[in-house]
């Protein structure tokens, strides 16, 4: 009789039975309930509506039926019976229990889905779908985030992250838009993406998340740059990069034509090479249409050009411009622009002819009213723009001109044009037609020719032409009558010629002087061409070639003009001979001489010639400055003199004794290596007034370096001063160097490779000043000003010698910016310039070699004397060095360091030192090396020793690398690592009779890989100023003749 209670319970197909079970009083073990009652009918399927009644149980009893759970206390179990004789439970219902099926409720599913692609600053948009539609206002949970490809951030700011959209009640979808953000940085197209996130009240369906796509507005800009300069025709290069601002990424190409201007022809001229890279394709590089294509990963192209050495003399350098055409991209949303270009020289290496105009005939005998003559005119070499020649007649009444079928006239104009396709090298002629007249006199005129011509041609002339004109008209007999002529007419018959001269040579032109594939100071010449023209002065004259040529020239008949007909190229000088007969066969003679050379062998002369001068240039003047340095550096007053590196500081020390103790070097040079002495000429040494100082130093050093030509040798630097103190605080001084240089060149530019020698020679003056603003500062400048010459010895072509000039100027100084007891700490820096010009002769072009050097050293020293009387001195020194100019050149780091110990008493010294140089990118030099020196007794008897070995990339003052002042030897270009040894052994013994020593000695010397240099000889000092020393030394090269060498010196010091 109670309320009805509603409850709702879920079930499963699994689990469709339903058990209750409640208790009921007063007894204990009364109970209703309903036991295993399923909800599912016969077909498995859900009951709509199911009822049933519940009745009161005894769980004490055992009669009765309707339950079926067993009792699990009794035993044996029975089924529990219905309450029978209790009155009001006795079989009454005491509930009804109503199963009715619920149909679920349906919840929202929600999508997204993302709106078109956007341009950066526009809104990008999304729509979250509901299903179905919420029947109150649901609120929805999304997560904003970006992918800007490692760009600068699309989404504006605090429009990312976790974020909420409302879907109205009823609606089925809801806008969200997120803002991005319109900025000027080019960037790769980046992407929005809106997911959403669980909540309450809705289920997360699919797609769960949307990506709207962002593209960049800004352009992306590819930039073309190239070094400045220009590059020579042999063996020059040039980097050229198309660089973009930013890398690219997936989906992303460019492609980017390049173009070519100028004078000089792709693919003729010179040829372009891309470096391979990620991304990066090079397409018709050399041929049609130019182009590169950048895609994801890449950023830089780079090309290299590379120059075409020819045979032509194409007079000034030819031009190029590199510039980018017109920019086709892909995937990049704000599009491409371009900037930039790359326009230099390539300056032309080959000589050639100057710029001429050749007339065949320097003079023409006609008779007037009769007939025509001709001659031809030619230029020598190719011009520019066109040029005109202009043949005047200075008396038309006498003879007129033309051309072809032209009428005759006062004047002609013939045109030349440039160019492979010109006519600038055929000669064209010109008809000198006499005219006729009524007096009886011999005519004579001209004919002048205006050249006109920009470039080589502005300022040519040309020669004219003498026309002598015989008259026709005879004597009307007024004159008298002649006596022997018993016809009593004129006494000179009409028609009948006077007595003309014979033929003589006028003169002997020839612009070229090379043939078919030969090159020297001409361009090439095909089969054919003309060589040059011999003329004579006569009537009627014609030439042949009597002799010479070997077949190799051929002469025109009418005009005088040699050719060449080949076959084949055969060098060497041949001597023509070419005769000139006139009209009655009298007959003159002249000669002239061919010189034909390799195209090859041109181009090696100057390539040796192009490698070597400038670092014998470098090295001269860095030489001459670095003594001049050395002087500031040396006490005025002072006597010093240091021999190979190796100050003598004692009045009793002599050249000897220092031999016997140092390094053993192999020959006098390389003895001379670093040595130089300051000698006070005052007898008080008072360093006021104008008593001058003598001074001296003299420097050798190795050289080695080369690409295509490899070479070695050594220079030989020494200079010779002397300056006065011209107040307090300024010096003045004059000095007078000589530098020698010799070197042996192996060019590898052809098959097979050719050795040969190069030799220079420089003495120069150079005035210098020095002074010094306080104690711990100095500063010196000073010019030279020096003629010598070069010697170039080819192994095939024979040996060529040039004068040569140079020039320099520099300026140093040295500051002390630490000196505290025994250590000294440094700053000192210098830059010059110069430049040598050797002459050219035959195939070797004139040449100027330019050098600058600019240096910035820090050096520090200190000394510490050990409580064993030993002493330790290490060494710093750090700078900075930039050579310019030809050559190796380059930027970079010194580092040089090192530490000496030595022990006076016992006489034992040992060294080592390192140095490098970095920074200057393939171009490297480093080394390192070691002493270990025993000395003999101060009266030079006993065990001499000396092993200095070393081990770095070769380079210049190898000689004297490991000496004082090596810093300040120029280096020279060398790609090989080279071990190098010095050793020595000797013993002092008392010399009989004086009080002196003699010292026996041996050694070798492996300056490099390719040979080594032994040596025995004997040094006396007497003891009483007199020395001597006689020294055998060979040497043995891995390939050619034992070099083989004696030497004696005899010293007297005073």
């Amino acid at each position: 009789g109670g309320a009805a209670v509603t409850k709702t319970v879920e079930f499963s197909k699994d689990h469709p039975l339903f058990t209750i079970l409640s208790m009921l009083g007063p007894s204990p073990d009364w109970f209703v309930g309903l036991s295993g009652f399923s909800l599912l009918d016969g077909n498995d399927n859900w009951h709509s509506s199911r009822t049933v009644d519940l009745f009161a149980y005894d769980a004490g009893t055992e009669e009765g039926t309707g339950w079926s759970i067993e009792n699990s206390s009794s035993n044996p179990h029975v089924p529990i019976s219905s309450l029978k004789g209790t009155g009001k439970f006795t079989n009454v219902r005491v509930a009804r229990m109503t199963f009715t099926l619920k149909q679920p409720v349906q919840q929202t599913s929600l999508s997204i889905s993302g709106g078109s692609p956007v341009t950066e600053g526009n809104n990008a948009s999304f729509t979250i779908t509901a299903s179905p539609a919420p029947t109150s206002n649901l609120t929805v949970n999304l997560n904003v985030s970006e992918n800007s490809n490692n760009g600068r951030d699309f989404v504006v700011s605090g429009n990312q992250g976790s974020k909420t959209v409302t879907i109205a009640a009823n609606a089925t979808s809801a806008a969200y838009t997120v803002a991005t953000v319109n900025d000027d940085t080019d960037e790769p197209n980046g992407s929005v993406t809106v997911t959403v996130s669980g909540g309450s009240g809705y289920t997360v369906g699919s797609p769960s998340s949307a990506s709207v796509t962002v593209n960049d507005n800004d352009l992306t800009r590819v930039t073309l740059s190239a070094a400045v300069g220009n590059i020579p025709e042999t063996g020059g290069t040039k980097t050229i990069t198309a660089t973009l601002n930013r890398a690219l990424v997936a989906g992303e190409s460019l492609t980017v034509p390049l173009t070519f201007e100028g004078t000089a022809t792709r693919n003729t001229d010179y040829i372009l090479a891309g470096t391979p890279a990620a991304g990066v394709i090079y397409l018709n590089l050399n041929s049609g249409n130019a182009h590169v294509i950048f895609s994801a990963g890449s950023r830089t192209a780079t090309l290299t050009l590379s120059t075409r050495n020819d045979t032509m003399d194409e007079g000034t350098a030819e031009t190029v411009t590199v510039a980018l055409g017109t920019l086709t991209s892909s995937g990049l949303g704000g599009g491409a622009t371009s900037s930039g270009t790359a326009s230099f020289s390539i300056t032309d290496d080959d000589t050639g002819p100057v710029a001429g105009v050749m007339v065949s005939k320097g003079m023409l005998s006609l008779t007037e009213g009769g007939t025509a003559d001709t001659y031809t005119v030619v230029l020598t070499k190719m011009p520019t723009t066109s040029v005109t020649v202009t043949a005047t007649s200075s008396d038309d009444t006498v003879v007129k001109v033309h051309t072809g079928n032209g009428q005759p006239a006062d004047s002609v104009t013939l045109t030349f044009t440039g160019g492979t396709s010109g006519n600038w090298n055929q000669a064209q002629t010109v008809t000198v037609t006499p005219q006729q007249d009524a007096d009886t006199t011999q005519d004579t005129a001209s004919i002048t020719h205006v050249v006109s011509g920009t470039g080589d041609y502005a300022q040519v002339t040309a020669d004219s032409v003498t026309v002598t004109v015989a008259d026709d008209d005879g004597d009307d007999g007024d004159s008298g009558s002649d006596e022997n002529d018993g016809n009593g007419g004129s006494g000179v018959d009409v028609g009948s010629d006077p007595e003309e001269p014979g033929p003589v040579f006028m003169e002997t032109r020839f612009a070229f002087t090379m043939a078919k594939n030969l090159v020297g100071p001409a361009p090439v010449r095909d089969a054919g061409s003309a060589l040059g023209v011999v003329r004579a002065a006569g009537i009627g004259v014609t030439y042949t070639l009597a002799s010479g040529g070997n077949g190799l020239f051929q002469i025109d008949a009418a005009t005088g003009t040699v050719h060449y007909v080949g076959p084949g190229a055969a060098t060497g000088h041949y001597a023509l001979t070419v005769q000139a007969t006139d009209s009655r066969g009298r007959v003159a003679d002249t000669q002239v001489t061919v010189e034909v050379r390799d195209a090859d062998t041109v181009s090696r002369l100057n390539r040796v010639r192009q490698t070597v001068l400038p670092e014998a240039a470098r090295l001269a003047a860095g030489s001459a400055f670095a003594a001049v340095s050395e002087r500031m550096d040396a006490t005025r007053t002072a006597t010093r003199l240091r021999v190979a590196g190796y100050e003598l500081r004692t009045a009793t020390a002599n050249l000897a004794e220092t031999l016997a103790t140092g390094v053993a070097l192999p020959d006098l040079p390389h003895i001379l290596a670093g040595s130089e002495f300051v000698l006070p000429l005052s007898a008080t040494g008072d360093a006021a007034g104008l008593a001058p100082v003598l001074w001296g130093a003299v420097d050798w050093t190795a050289l080695s370096g080369g690409r295509v030509t490899d070479w070695d040798g050594g220079m030989l630097n020494a200079h010779l001063g002397a300056d006065v103190r011209l107040s307090e605080r300024l010096m003045g001084g004059l000095a007078l160097s000589h530098a020698r240089g010799t070197f042996d060149w192996t060019d590898q530019g052809g098959a097979p490779s050719v050795t040969g020698t190069y030799q220079s020679r420089m003495t120069s003056l150079m005035p210098y000043l020095g002074w010094t603003a306080h104690e711990r500062l100095t500063g010196w400048a000073g010019a030279t000003l020096g003629r010598g010459e070069v010697k170039l010895n080819d192994a095939e072509a024979g040996q060529y010698d040039s004068e040569a000039t140079a020039w320099s100027a520099g300026a140093g100084a040295r500051g002390t910016l630490l000196a505290a007891g025994q250590m000294v700490l440094a700053l000192k820096g210098e830059a010059w310039v110069t430049q040598w010009e050797a002459d050219g002769n035959g195939p070797l072009a004139a040449l100027n070699a330019d050098a600058q050097r600019l240096r910035l050293a820090l050096e520090g020293q200190q000394t510490w004397t050990l409580a064993s009387g030993s002493v330790v001195v290490p060494e710093l020194e750090v700078g900075i060095r930039h050579d310019g100019g030809d050559g190796e050149t380059g930027t970079g780091v010194e580092l040089g360091g090192g530490v000496r110990w030595s022990h006076p008493a016992q006489g034992l010294t040992m060294q080592a030192r390192a140095r490098t140089l970095l920074g200057r990118g393939s171009y490297r030099q480093w080394g390192v090396a070691g002493l270990v020196r025993v000395d003999p007794g101060a009266d030079g008897q006993g065990l001499a020793l000396s092993v200095s070995p070393a081990l770095g990339v070769a380079t210049s003052g190898v000689a004297r690398l490991w000496n004082e002042g090596v810093s300040r030897s120029p280096a020279a270009a060398a790609t090989r690592y080279e071990p190098r040894l010095e050793a020595a052994l000797g013993y002092g013994f008392a010399a009989p009779g004086t009080s002196g020593t003699t010292t026996p000695y041996a050694g070798f010397s492996l300056a490099d890989t390719r040979a080594v240099t032994w040596r025995a000889g004997m040094r006396l000092a007497t003891g009483a100023g007199l020395d001597a020393y006689l020294e055998t030394n060979w040497r043995e090269p891995t390939a050619g003749a034992t070099d083989h060498g004696v030497m004696l010196e005899v010293r007297r010091r005073f």
